[in-house]
């Protein structure tokens, strides 16, 4: 379930945003991404060209309500840290298949553009893992996706 923590809530898909030129990004993490480190280097990338920001956590099926509830609370550190002050954050938990729910939720929240950190993959696992969630979300969401260095890449 979304929830806006700050700012004002966002149109429906396909409406304007707030403002002229207004922006919405998503940024989407898995547990292995430090989202203290990931979102100010990319505020920094964009340069106050967005103003609406939306941080979803994707979870495996597995993972439990609490620590869904961790995850959400981190999140929510990060979206009132004094680098995200000037945009509008919602944080986003989900667990399941992350092409989808990475679809879906740029769809629901009206994005203009994907963030996603890099997880190099050598050649032999493109081979026989087919396709990166990377690749499948910039070809499934018709959107533009940034690709943002991990702390390994």
């Amino acid at each position: 379930m979304a929830t806006l923590e700050r700012g004002i809530d966002r149109p429906g898909p396909g409406a304007p945003a707030s403002g002229p030129g207004a922006r919405c990004a998503l940024i989407a993490l898995d547990r292995s991404d430090l989202p203290e480190a990931v979102v100010p280097s990319f505020l920094a990338q964009t340069h106050g060209s967005v103003d609406d920001l939306v941080l979803l956590e994707i979870l495996p099926d597995w993972s439990r309500g609490e620590f869904e509830a961790v995850m959400r609370a981190r999140l929510l550190r990060v979206a009132s840290a004094p680098a995200s002050s000037d945009v509008h954050v919602a944080v986003d938990v989900r667990r399941g298949e992350p092409v989808a729910l990475i679809v879906d939720a740029a769809r629901r929240h009206g994005a203009d553009l994907i963030a996603m950190v890099e997880h190099p993959r050598g050649l032999a696992d493109r081979l026989l893992l087919g396709p990166s969630v990377l690749e499948s979300v910039a070809r499934e969401s018709g959107l533009p996706v940034l690709l943002l260095r991990g702390a390994g890449a």
